[in-house]
């Protein structure tokens, strides 16, 4: 058990190394970087507070043994379970749906306007009753 442990200890060490060598290659890019920046730091924020969690983790003392999980302070929030209903979908994601349901709802509008318009101008050809009234 203990090799497997100080295996899985190796790669997460070696994870944590490719993440500052990947935000060293970052922050190298940004100084030539002449594009806009709109939306980045809330991009970093996220990753952020991601690894501000893992961290929390490390440093939450372990559950005794036979125990699930380890007591945790009045306020810290509970550790979220799986939710099999939870679609994991991300900001930008419900963004995107939502310009895309506002797009089908112009879409839909119009196509509706433009077919009451045409059943308008059908009635109106078809209507025999203004066609037949005797005329003052």
């Amino acid at each position: 058990m203990s090799e497997e442990r100080d295996a899985a200890r190796a790669e997460v060490e070696r994870m944590i190394q490719q993440i500052r060598d990947r935000l060293d290659d970052v922050e190298d890019s940004l100084g030539s970087y002449e594009g806009s920046l709109e939306g980045y730091y809330e991009r970093l924020d996220r990753i952020d507070d991601r690894l501000y969690e893992i961290e929390e983790e490390f440093e939450r003392p372990l559950p005794p043994e036979g125990e699930d999980e380890a007591p945790r302070a009045e306020h810290e929030a509970p550790v979220e379970e799986e939710n099999e209903y939870d679609p994991h979908i991300t900001r930008e994601g419900v963004q995107q749906a939502t310009n895309d349901l506002n797009s089908i709802y112009k879409t839909g509008y119009e196509t509706v306007s433009e077919l009451t318009a045409a059943m308008n101008d059908i009635k109106q050809a078809f209507d025999f009753k203004s066609a037949l009234k005797p005329k003052e």
